[in-house]
Parts: structure tokens; C-alpha cells; sequence
């Protein structure tokens, strides 16, 4: 009996934990980055962005690390993600992807 009632949530378990990627993008980023999509991104060393940063607390950074600004998350999986201007994977988003830091440029 409690095989035949496994047998019935199944097909559920087996759609909840490896349903479609849409939204997940495992190809594009590393485990803890999200694939972003920035207006602009910036080096945390130049004296604009760092005055910011420092302005709003976002704090460690490198001089050398990216930052990405007005940031929306990627979406889609394979040739359906699309970025108009510069795709990204980041490692902190901040203040609801106005401000992600830690940022790496990839390839759709």
C-alpha cells in the first residue's frame, strides 16, 4: 500500500526538483552569483564608485572588483536570455539590483 501511494507523488517530486531551468541559469554563473543584466558596470576603484559604495555602507571591495548599476536578474534558460546591455554574473546585489558587486562579465 505505501509503495502504490509513492508511486502517485512521483511524477510530482520528480517535476519539482528538476522541472524546467527557467530562471535558474546554472550555465551562466557560478554557485552564489546571479546572472544580471547592468545598464552600466564600473570599476569599485574609481573615485565616483567608491565615494558611493563608501555613501551607502556596501563595504568590503577591491579596488579592481566590477560594480553593476540599475541591474535587473537574467531570465530564460539557453537562446531565450537576453541582455541589451551588459550581462553579468554578480556576487552581492544590493538594494534591489540598483547597486551589485563583485560583478563578472559573460557571454549569452
Amino acid at each position: 500500500m505505501l509503495a502504490h501511494h509513492a508511486l502517485a507523488v512521483l511524477p510530482f517530486v520528480t517535476l519539482a526538483c528538476c522541472g524546467p531551468l527557467i530562471g535558474r541559469n546554472p550555465q551562466l554563473c557560478n554557485v552564489g552569483a546571479t546572472a544580471s543584466c547592468c545598464e552600466s558596470v564600473q570599476s569599485a576603484g574609481t573615485p565616483q564608485v567608491s565615494d558611493l559604495l563608501a555613501l551607502l555602507n556596501v563595504l568590503p571591495l577591491l579596488g579592481n572588483d566590477q560594480v553593476g548599476f540599475s541591474c535587473t536578474s537574467l531570465t530564460g534558460a539557453g537562446s531565450t536570455v537576453k541582455c541589451g546591455s551588459n550581462p553579468v554574473c554578480c556576487n552581492q546585489t544590493q538594494f534591489n539590483g540598483l547597486i551589485n558587486v563583485g560583478c563578472s562579465p559573460i557571454d549569452l
